[in-house]
């Protein structure tokens, strides 16, 4: 097991935001609600240009070997099957005209990661994104 800056700074981040953790939560319908579990989102870049979400939920309580091991396994499983629930998003949307694509994205986020409700059409479980998000460090 090879040790990488990205699994540092990604336990870095995930320590910082369990010091901060009575100011995390979110905005539900505009009354702040704290969160019960932390979560770090990396965004993965695929071959076909997609930045794809890898969450880990309570990661500041992970040895950061451990942790390691957990980012390279779930890595390495968004990059070979291409079927998160996002990328079924992604697909479902590419049908859209091009002008609705944004507008529903910002829709099904707002949903999903500010208000905490599941999307069940959708495959997303409430909170399916952690509450700081990292793009693809490599």
């Amino acid at each position: 097991m090879e040790l990488k800056l990205e699994h540092i700074i990604c336990a870095a981040v995930a320590e910082g935001l369990y010091k901060m953790r009575r100011d995390i939560g979110r905005s539900v319908f505009g009354y702040f609600k704290h969160a019960k579990r932390l979560g770090i989102t990396v965004l993965v870049k695929c071959d076909d240009g997609q930045e794809v979400p890898m969450v880990f939920w309570e990661a500041h309580n992970m040895p950061l070997l451990e942790f390691a091991i957990e980012y390279n396994k779930k890595k390495e499983r968004i990059l070979k099957q291409k079927d998160t629930p996002w990328q079924k998003i992604h697909q479902r949307l590419s049908m859209l005209p091009q002008w609705m694509v944004q507008p529903a994205l910002w829709l099904i986020t707002y949903v999903n990661v500010n208000m905490g409700l599941p999307i069940e059409h959708l495959g997303l479980e409430a909170e399916s994104l952690g509450h700081f998000a990292i793009n693809d460090i490599n």
